[in-house]
């Protein structure tokens, strides 16, 4: 190798070194990944860490008496689950027949939905605070990927252990 290469390696090298060690390059954003779904004709992220799973086509086998947001029980992961409807615990109309079941992580039970869009990371700075007067969002969100409401998932299970008359969500 002559010696005008050897100065252009070494150059090369220390430039790639220097790519590498600019603090200024290093990636600080945070990011949270959430699954959006829809409850009611409602477009609704939810938080994937507040999820154990989402699963589909599960037989809900209606339980005689249940409040309308109750639609029954299903078997999910060799547990039987009760099973709430999303849309009507978020203001809207009940579902159908909602295909789709998102597992609670902190509780045993599971929401049901109308269809599941897509899973997403989003960064951190994306997240706005809610309006007040939404008992049931944990924020909103405004990226290219998706804008709209993100579900407070611990609120939608408080309010399922003390359901209350009024369901501010649209």
């Amino acid at each position: 190798m002559t010696a005008a290469a050897s100065q252009r390696a070494a150059e090369m090298r220390a430039e790639f070194d220097r790519i590498f060690a600019d603090e200024s390059r290093v990636e600080t954003a945070l990011y949270c990944d959430v699954v959006i779904v829809e409850a009611g004709a409602q477009l609704c992220a939810i938080r994937l860490s507040e999820l154990s799973g989402i699963v589909a086509g599960k037989t809900i086998v209606p339980v005689p008496g249940a409040s309308v947001a109750l639609r029954g029980v299903a078997g999910i992961r060799g547990a039987i689950l009760p099973v709430y409807d999303l849309a009507v615990l978020i203001g809207r109309p009940p579902a159908a027949s909602p295909r789709w079941l998102a597992v609670a992580a902190s509780a045993s039970l599971a929401l049901s939905f109308d269809r599941f869009e897509r899973q997403l990371r989003i960064e951190e700075s994306c997240f706005l605070a809610s309006a007040p007067q939404s008992a049931h969002r944990g924020g909103v969100v405004r990226s290219d990927a998706y804008s709209g409401p993100v579900l407070d998932l611990g609120a939608i299970l408080k309010d399922i252990d003390q359901p209350s008359q009024e369901r501010p969500f649209s």
